[in-house]
């Protein structure tokens, strides 16, 4: 599963720790480079396992590890010309490359995401997917 923090950064944990590891410490940290701010909201892509996006304050991050694991392949400002406004949930939609992100004054964007890997992957093959990548990127 995925966390988010006022730290900057995002983690991946597991209830199933591999042997060696600490069961208490995170599998993966993710930051951006030039992030300084708490991530509000992160959320797992429902069909690409290596996939998610994260939003803090002013920003939507999509993340895709198997493309490239030390930074977003996404950043996204939206209504950048209302930076009063905090950006508070990012989800993906279930059945279309759509990704939709809400504020705390009751505003949505939704944005259709292109050039994304939109396979449909078994269960099994999610968890290999997501395997390999935490194999090449420790």
């Amino acid at each position: 599963f995925l966390t988010c923090s006022a730290d900057w950064t995002m983690k991946l944990w597991t209830t199933k720790p591999p042997h060696g590891h600490p069961p208490e410490t995170p599998l993966l940290t993710f930051q951006s480079t030039d992030l300084y701010d708490a991530v509000n909201d992160v959320v797992w892509a429902p069909q690409n396992s290596t996939s998610f996006a994260a939003m803090d304050d002013g920003r939507i991050e999509l993340w895709d590890l198997a493309e490239k694991p030390l930074d977003p392949i996404v950043v996204h400002y939206p209504q950048a010309d209302k930076p009063q406004r905090r950006r508070t949930c990012v989800r993906f939609s279930p059945n279309s490359p759509v990704l939709v992100a809400g504020d705390d004054q009751g505003s949505v964007d939704v944005m259709r995401m292109y050039n994304t890997n939109q396979s449909y992957y078994s269960d099994q093959e999610q968890q290999d997917r997501l395997a390999a990548v935490m194999v090449k990127k420790r």
